[in-house]
């Protein structure tokens, strides 16, 4: 999204999430000249479903947002491997 990221991100219990998302924010802030919004919004994954359902989630945005007519058009969109539950 131009405005906006979501991403899908797994941190082992010795990071800190709001110490890696703040130091990904300022370097990619320092690098790009972007404004970032002040915090971010976290929603924990409790299992597959959950995760299956953010993931369309995140590939739907750019289709409602009207940027691609599908979310396999979207040229900054990863698929990762995730197992069959």
């Amino acid at each position: 999204m131009p405005d906006h990221l979501h991403a899908l991100v797994a941190f082992s219990q010795t990071t800190s999430m709001k110490q890696f998302i703040t130091s990904w924010k300022s370097y990619h802030a320092k690098q790009s000249d972007l404004v970032w919004q002040r915090d971010f919004f976290d929603h924990r994954i409790r299992g597959w479903e959950s995760l299956e359902a953010k993931a369309d989630y995140i590939r739907q945005n750019p289709v409602r947002a009207k940027l691609v007519e599908h979310s396999c058009d979207w040229h900054w969109q990863w698929e990762p491997d995730i197992p069959a539950a």
